[in-house]
């Protein structure tokens, strides 16, 4: 028998994550319906784009096929070139010295979420989250022993500035405000909530940390923007806003969400370049550098024009998903058995509230009739800091066609009216 290991501190923390297991249950069970895993729709991957990109590097790269050797750990300079004119190519933007050499390119935004964490946070320090926020991001946090705090929000699920107020100033009397290491927020079509950060909210941010004199750095996760329906939403990102100038600020996206998933590539732009270095390094411990391949097909899908046109599908695709999902849930009655939810405007999920005395958390009995009937979700409270309330459910509408997406409304609502 082996020796028993002496782990350290966060391999004794760190548990096997919550989206490895809903993977798992997906893929490994064809008669389950998913509303877990925020996987696309197979329906719009851009395979013939794919295909003609790679026609494209093996035929200007014959004699030096330098895409299939190893790329640099930034990234390779044309792709953050393209990047950083896609970022400042959104309405309103208006990014201060705007420059290529503040991208980075990583394995997904995922990768720049684990970069940042690191560099910044010690084990029981302090990250300020939304409320719900991306579960993902929370179990990472734990796994290195950071703490997440929920920043207060109104009923129309805003944040409430007065009272964020309030919890700056309890933790300064318990003396932890210099825990207090960054905040993290999903502006654009959320996960889970599917909403976006007013402007207004965004300048709110600044002023309210400046007025506690709490300059810290923010990240700014915008994966989803690109994803929208009918319109982008008109927010500037954060680091186009005077009012956070003085701000260490990392934005977040991905090509991973609007392109194709198996990709795995996302991207970061930080205005400050301490903060872009330390990621730089940390993640040349990782891997040296993202996928050269993955990164070259893309850039030859920027470089060539494909981008907007496949964005055109995709809006169209998930605006139809998104509304029928909607119709089926008023066709289920849901309203009536005292569930609420937003229909969302962009992204690929819904944030379902239910009944208050509800338990829809991993093991309880609703949780578990759902499995039973054949239909998976993400437990809400996962995407909360503090684990309350348990009465939510995200549901992602990304990967089944319509049909098996009413079917598995049909069987949440199968379950949901056993519990009224």
């Amino acid at each position: 028998m082996l020796e028993k290991i002496s782990f350290s501190e966060m391999g004794l923390r760190v548990q096997e994550p919550v989206i490895v297991d809903l993977m798992v249950r997906s893929l490994g069970n064809p008669d389950i319906l998913d509303l877990a895993v925020g996987f696309t729709s197979n329906e719009t991957l851009p395979t013939e784009e794919v295909s003609r990109a790679l026609s494209l590097l093996a035929e200007k790269t014959a004699s030096n096929p330098e895409y299939l050797q190893y790329g640099t750990n930034q990234g390779r300079p044309l792709l953050r070139e393209l990047t950083a004119n896609m970022i400042a190519g959104f309405a309103n933007e208006k990014i201060p010295d705007l420059s290529h050499n503040n991208v980075l390119i990583t394995n997904g935004s995922q990768q720049a979420l684990y970069l940042a964490a690191q560099v910044l946070c010690n084990q029981g320090d302090i990250l300020f989250v939304e409320n719900p926020t991306y579960f993902v991001f929370l179990e990472l946090l734990r796994g290195l022993g950071i703490t997440a705090i929920s920043m207060p929000t109104k009923e129309n699920g805003r944040i409430d500035f007065d009272k964020l107020s309030l919890v700056i100033d309890e933790l300064e009397e318990k003396g932890l405000k210099k825990r207090i290491k960054g905040a993290y927020f999903v502006s654009y079509f959320a996960n889970p909530s599917s909403r976006s950060l007013p402007l207004e909210d965004k300048i709110a941010i600044g002023l309210t940390f400046k007025n506690k004199d709490l300059i810290i750095p923010i990240i700014e996760d915008a994966a989803y923007r690109n994803l929208y329906y009918k319109h982008p939403y008109a927010a500037c990102s954060m680091l186009s806003l005077p009012e956070l100038k003085d701000f260490p600020i990392l934005y977040l996206g991905t090509y991973t969400k609007p392109l194709a998933s198996g990709m795995k590539i996302g991207f970061g732009y930080c205005n400050h370049k301490e903060w872009l270095n330390k990621l730089l390094y940390v993640k040349g411990h990782h891997d040296f550098g993202s996928a050269n391949f993955s990164q070259a097909l893309i850039e030859t899908f920027l470089k060539e024009g494909w981008f907007p046109h496949h964005l055109q599908r995709q809006h169209e695709h998930y605006g139809r998903k998104a509304a029928s999902f909607h119709q089926a849930l008023i066709d289920e009655k849901f309203h009536e058995m005292g569930w609420k939810w937003d229909k969302p405007e962009g992204g690929l999920m819904f944030w379902l509230r239910g009944p208050h005395h509800l338990d829809t958390s991993i093991g309880s009995e609703f949780c578990e009739s759902c499995i039973e009937e054949g239909v998976l979700y993400v437990p809400g409270d996962l995407n909360i800091a503090e684990r309350n309330p348990k009465n939510c459910i995200r549901a992602a509408i990304g990967t089944m066609p319509d049909n098996r997406l009413r079917e598995a409304v049909h069987r949440l609502a199968t379950v949901a009216k056993l519990f009224l």
